[in-house]
């Protein structure tokens, strides 16, 4: 239940503002060098998807709750209580999770930078993509709101690769698509209500599972070959490098967590197995050619309908991969 007192004494002020009130001078500027670095990474995702919505105005609001907006008159509103969700998130440390790179633990502002700016782009994408235009024209259905949340996680993924990738152009790709997967399990699993889902937000299997999928099959560069059906070698292995990412973060998780019934790996199972990842795919096609009619952006996979079966294969190989994995793991823990 909210706290509606809360929420009375709730103020939208401008970001300055609330820097003034963050009283120790390093983490002042931490927090103010991690928004300069999202506002950024929202205008390179205004370029690369030629948009003409500017990167809106960026407000906080005065509550701990974790939560995050974007109006319709173009502006987008973070809670403080988000804030310190994306730096104060206690996480392991990324040498074991996400590869053997001892400079990305060396740089301790990555991981709330690429919390925040996943957030914000995520709000901006709702902008940008026209969902307000496009509810108005379809109806508040439970379908057509999930297909936007599912549009928006997508494209805050893919705004946070390319945004690291300029942040650190010196690191190999795979150990950037591994870390954003680190990042984003941490930033995303320890959401509240976020495991079951909160209204029409997909739960944390569905929408780690599709973000994971987006982070596989993304071109490294403009120039290389879109591999969405996972045929090519170097597509399959990275998507096993980001899988096994994944299956390290629930592990902790669930060792920070003992006896949670969110597991990540039995939700994944029941997923599959109640087909929700066709469901949600199925959901953003029909929507998705009057996001393109409202956004001008390229978005119609009416017209791409080959990329479904494409997506079901690579679907299925992972899910015999994740099936196998669980049972070593179950049989590791029968035998300790």
């Amino acid at each position: 239940m909210e706290n509606f007192m809360e929420i009375s004494d709730a103020r939208t002020i401008p970001v300055s503002e609330y820097l003034e009130s963050v009283t120790d001078p390093l983490r002042r500027a931490t927090i103010a060098s991690v928004f300069e670095q999202a506002r950024s990474a929202l205008e390179l995702m205004r370029v690369r998807f030629s948009v003409d919505v500017p990167v809106p105005e960026i407000f906080v609001l005065t509550t701990d709750q974790i939560k995050a907006q974007a109006n319709p008159l173009g502006l987008i509103v973070v809670s403080q209580g988000m804030i310190k969700h994306c730096f104060d998130t206690a996480i392991p440390s990324s040498k074991v999770k996400a590869g053997n790179e001892d400079y990305l633990d060396g740089l301790p502002d990555l991981f709330p930078q690429i919390g925040l700016t996943w957030v914000l782009a995520h709000e901006y994408a709702h902008l940008f993509r026209a969902h307000h235009q496009v509810q108005i024209e379809l109806g508040s259905h439970d379908h057509v709101l999930r297909a936007f949340e599912h549009d928006a996680d997508l494209c805050a993924a893919a705004a946070v690769y390319r945004a690291v990738q300029q942040w650190l152009p010196g690191i190999q790709d795979i150990d950037i698509r591994c870390y954003v997967t680190y990042a984003l399990f941490w930033i995303i699993r320890t959401f509240p209500n976020t495991n079951d889902g909160a209204g029409v937000h997909p739960s944390f299997s569905e929408r780690f599972f599709q973000i994971l999928l987006k982070l596989t099959t993304m071109q490294a560069m403009p120039g290389d070959v879109l591999d969405l059906d996972v045929k090519l070698p170097a597509t399959a292995n990275r998507g096993d490098s980001l899988l096994n990412v994944a299956i390290a973060c629930e592990t902790a998780y669930l060792a920070k967590a003992p006896g949670t019934k969110n597991d990540f790996f039995m939700q994944w199972h029941e997923y599959f197995k109640s087909y929700g990842h066709i469901a949600i795919i199925n959901e953003w096609i029909m929507v998705s050619p009057f996001v393109e009619k409202h956004s001008h952006t390229t978005a119609d996979m009416q017209r791409h309908a080959s990329v479904v079966p494409m997506t079901m294969s690579d679907i299925a190989r992972l899910e015999k991969a994740e099936r196998k994995r669980h049972r070593r793991a179950q049989a590791r823990s029968r035998t300790q």
